[in-house]
């Protein structure tokens, strides 16, 4: 009975948080194609990442590439 009542509130919580649901998916997916751009890996590489690794790999290039636009503006300035 108990597992009935546990099964029942899981389904009722996957239920209710349809745009929750939704708005993981579709910021996974834009995750993953970033990830492949990147990095210039195929979609299989990416998806088969340890999840710990794509999010610290994506953390990582994002911050490098703000450093690098930073750095190309200051120059930019400096010199024009």
């Amino acid at each position: 009975m108990n597992m009935i009542l546990i099964w029942w509130k899981a389904f009722f919580v996957h239920c209710s948080q349809h745009d929750e649901i939704f708005r993981f998916k579709k910021e996974l997916a834009e995750n993953i194609y970033a990830c492949m751009e990147m990095s210039r890996q195929s979609y299989t590489d990416v998806i088969l990442m340890p999840i710990k690794r794509f999010q610290d790999y994506l953390k990582w290039k994002t911050q490098l590439e703000e450093d690098k636009q930073k750095r190309l503006e200051e120059e930019t300035k400096k010199y024009g």
